[in-house]
């Protein structure tokens, strides 16, 4: 087998690996939801804080792990129905928890302790842009609304790719080429096209208004791509091609659920205004 063959092989196998995790803990209900996202937003925001202080930034990892922790816990739990109370309680102790940890990261690598102005903020987003869309994952579980989610936004990923690839490379038409230089507004039309189809089938199977979904997928679709483009950005301005090593070929944790990023919360809002 060569190398090239072998390489698509492994990025299947991981990929089909990443679908079957979410497709089980969505039928399992949004405490497996919870669960399985949690150890996502761990890993991402030690990514995004890596992400960030490659761009000089000036990121706490203290600040990072704590503040994203304590909102993850905090919003998925409350999301979940539980105790008011025990949701707070368990929020403190993971955020002390990512503090301590960040703490020790620090030390061993013989930062400094002190943190300037725009550290802070860039420190505080990284956490709400990690752990916040995560958690609303479980207010969507809840919705029933995780499925059509992730289907609208792998049949937007899937197929951009396809039919941007099949154009060759002097035909295509850059969508955004000081961020993303491979991607073109003819993969874009593809993906968009695609979950516009995977909108309109999902409301078939189940039911519900087409009208409705199509709106839902198309948002989905649009607010996925900038959220692709957005984590690109930060790849970019820290000089690195995949935000970890994690998934192998498909890279880190945050290039694989990029588009969820922004796309979950644009969700939420969808369904609270619309559905």
């Amino acid at each position: 087998m060569s190398a090239k063959f072998q390489k698509i092989g492994n990025r299947s196998l991981i990929g089909l690996g990443v679908v079957l995790a979410v497709g089980l803990s969505i039928e399992l209900g949004a405490w497996t939801v919870f669960g399985l996202f949690g150890l996502v937003a761990a890993i991402g925001l030690y990514e995004i804080r890596q992400l960030f202080a490659g761009s000089g930034r000036g990121v706490k990892a203290w600040l990072v792990y704590g503040a994203g922790g304590a909102l993850y816990a905090g919003g998925g739990l409350a999301l979940s129905g539980f105790p008011t109370v025990w949701t707070i309680a368990i929020a403190v102790a993971v955020g002390l928890l990512g503090l301590a940890l960040g703490m020790v990261q620090e030390r061993q690598n013989r930062e400094p302790v002190s943190i300037t102005a725009a550290g802070l903020g860039w420190s505080l987003w990284a956490a709400v842009y990690v752990a916040l869309p995560l958690a609303l994952l479980v207010w969507l579980r809840r919705a029933d609304l995780l499925w059509p989610l992730f289907i609208i936004v792998w049949a937007n990923d899937v197929f951009a790719y396809v039919v941007g690839s099949s154009f060759r490379e002097e035909k295509r038409h850059k969508l955004a080429p000081r961020i993303s230089p491979a991607k073109s507004w003819e993969g874009a039309c593809g993906g968009f096209c695609a979950a516009i189809v995977a909108g309109v089938v999902w409301a078939l199977c189940n039911n519900l208004s087409v009208s409705l979904l199509t709106a839902f997928a198309a948002v989905v679709a649009v607010v996925g791509v900038l959220g692709d483009l957005l984590e690109s950005h930060y790849k970019r301005q820290a000089g690195i091609k995949d935000s970890g090593t994690l998934l192998g070929g498909h890279g880190g944790i945050l290039d694989r659920f990029d588009s969820i990023l922004l796309a979950a919360p644009a969700a939420v809002l969808l369904q609270i205004i619309c559905l």
